[in-house]
């Protein structure tokens, strides 16, 4: 009985890739968090851009301010 000899080659290997796997959802999931983040912090100034928009013209041209 002969002995033969294998090198461990860790690109194939199943616990690599389960690893890469991780690796990759935990990033995926980080910048999940950091968009909704930006979102979250971007929100109020959304809001009152969208109530400037939204406001009704017909009281700002009745009005005798100017």
């Amino acid at each position: 009985m002969s002995t033969q000899l294998y090198e461990f080659q860790s690109h194939n290997s199943p616990w690599t890739e389960m690893f890469d796997m991780y690796c990759q959802r935990e990033e995926m999931a980080e910048s999940m968090s950091m968009q909704e983040d930006t979102q979250a912090e971007q929100q109020p100034t959304r809001d009152a851009l969208a109530d400037v928009y939204n406001r009704d013209t017909k009281t700002d041209t009745q009005s005798k301010r100017f």
